[in-house]
């Protein structure tokens, strides 16, 4: 009796606290919005400034900047018009598998493809944070009524921070091997994923919008509801695994491959070329050689009693000639 007691007032807490209201006090929400800006700014100022500060070769160029605004663009088209208008309500109308396709987020399937291709081609820190933001940016200029919106700029920072940071940290070693690939794939999805959702629902959303969600709520939506951390940590990662090869393939194209086993293939293939290059160059200088000289000798001399200043056997005999017979012209006339 007791125990079934005990049991229900256990039952009737967990359902008030269930669906009481996710509401914190508007000082905590403001210290949490503050403290998400510091962080973000934080991890911008280590990937853009203290990075290529201390290391010259991650500095970025005028290639790189104008790559990352190719794919920027390319981003936006897809996620503001193929995938809104088209793929997206396709993937939805597809019956019974629909549902678990957009809990695994396929319709970003293209949209990570052009995230690793911009890691590989440009390579260096803050690759992806930059691509997201100026997709952002151009999506609120183009297309928002309200312009930029700046104070909700964080939801678009921390799609990019935590996955640069990692990036940075595993260097030449990032999807260098199939193993790698898997590993990295799925630690990337879930970076790019798991902190935006968190950080949306729990401090961008309360503190800018006014957004008050019950626990149940908010523990269901953000971790087994579409667009939450399992379904976009799971999705994101699977989609990264199956397009990095294909962006591999792209880098390649381009000469351009991240990865430590693919950067020592391309150096042993550069110098193997190198030498290969070198070698047939002294051939081929080894086989005109003779040819010049022989054409050399071969030429007139000018004034009839020149000297040749070829110092091959050849040309020195002839000169002791040519010197003996006008010493014997010259005594001739003297006689």
């Amino acid at each position: 009796m007791h125990t079934l007691i005990h049991s229900d007032i256990a039952i009737a807490v967990l359902h008030g606290w269930l669906y009481g209201t996710f509401a914190p006090p508007n000082w905590v929400r403001a210290v949490l919005y503050v403290s998400t800006w510091a962080l973000m700014l934080a991890g911008v100022a280590v990937l853009f400034v203290l990075v290529p500060r201390r290391k010259k070769t991650l500095s970025w160029t005028t290639q790189d900047i104008f790559v990352l605004s190719i794919l920027s663009v390319l981003l936006l088209g897809w996620d503001s018009f193929l995938n809104d208008q088209l793929f997206g309500p396709i993937v939805s109308a597809i019956p019974v598998f629909g549902n678990l396709l957009n809990w695994i987020q396929l319709p970003d399937l293209p949209y990570m493809f052009i995230v690793v291709v911009a890691v590989i081609t440009i390579r260096k820190p803050g690759t992806v944070t930059a691509l997201i933001f100026i997709k952002r940016v151009l999506g609120e200029i183009m297309f928002s009524t309200h312009g930029l919106n700046v104070l909700n700029w964080p939801d678009a920072l921390d799609e990019g921070v935590f996955t640069d940071l990692y990036i940075l940290w595993r260097g030449e070693y990032l999807l260098s091997s199939a193993r790698a690939i898997i590993v990295d794939g799925f630690i990337i999805g879930a970076l790019r994923a798991i902190p935006n959702t968190i950080i949306g629902d729990a401090v961008l959303d309360p503190f800018l919008n006014g957004q008050v969600h019950t626990w149940a709520s908010f523990i269901g939506t953000n971790i087994a509801g579409g667009g939450g951390i399992l379904g976009n940590g799971i999705g994101n990662g699977l989609e990264v695994v199956l397009t990095a090869p294909l962006a591999i393939r792209v880098g390649r194209s381009l000469g351009i491959v991240s990865g430590g086993s693919y950067l020592a293939a391309n150096k042993a293939t550069t110098t193997e070329t190198t030498t290969r290059v070198r070698e047939s160059s002294l051939a081929r200088s080894f086989k005109e050689t003779p040819t010049s000289v022989v054409s050399d000798s071969q030429l007139p001399a000018h004034g009839g009693h020149g000297i040749s200043t070829d110092p091959t056997p050849v040309d020195i005999e002839s000169q002791k000639n040519s010197v003996t017979l006008n010493d014997r012209e010259y005594e001739g006339e003297d006689s």
